[in-house]
């Protein structure tokens, strides 16, 4: 019996890739890059990797990330890429679905947990991303990578995420969209 459902927040309860299609399309633009949009979000996401694990500021692995470009005026680019950032985060919406989906689960006695890579820490992401949409009443436990010093598909993840829902892994299963961490999740059991 399934007692907890783990989830991915990004693009599993909204579109959280309009902020980088934008800078991937304005770098191309300016002939600081090339090549496809897969190839850019994994690129930066190396990039994230001290961030999401809480050992650099966001904007300062952004400010260096556009250094390495050599892009003329990187100050203004990431100014303008910061005030499209904090624009497209808050006029996003949830998917259709979202609230009904966790209230069903709530009402059935599940466990709803939130497992995040984020720059925040668990309670910074209540306050800000959560509470935004009403989901806090819905969501009992919210583990990000800044908390747990490491990322999906690291195993500690997960094992936490378990522990604070109180349940096994054979109680569990996580609902995300990136190969990497469904496969970790899977690996993990």
């Amino acid at each position: 019996m399934i007692r907890a459902v783990l989830y991915d927040l990004g693009d599993v309860f909204f579109e959280a890739h309009h902020w980088r299609q934008w800078m991937h399309q304005a770098l191309c633009d300016r002939q600081c890059i090339r090549g496809s949009f897969a190839e850019f979000y994994w690129t930066y996401e190396r990039v994230l990797q001290p961030v999401y694990e809480g050992r650099r500021p966001y904007e300062e692995a952004l400010r260096g990330f556009v250094n390495s470009l050599g892009l003329p005026d990187p100050d203004t680019f990431v100014e303008t890429a910061f005030a499209r950032k904090v624009h497209l985060e808050k006029t996003r919406t949830l998917y259709d679905g979202v609230m009904e989906t966790l209230d069903r689960l709530q009402q059935n006695g599940v466990t709803n947990v939130v497992v995040s890579d984020n720059e925040m820490s668990g309670e910074q992401l209540r306050a800000t991303v959560l509470d935004r949409y009403d989901l806090n009443p819905r969501i009992a436990q919210v583990v990000t990578s800044f908390d747990a010093g490491v990322r999906k598909p690291h195993p500690a993840v997960f094992a936490h995420a378990l522990q604070l829902a109180g349940c096994s892994k054979s109680e569990a299963v996580f609902v995300g969209h990136d190969a990497d961490e469904l496969t970790g999740a899977r690996e993990y059991g």
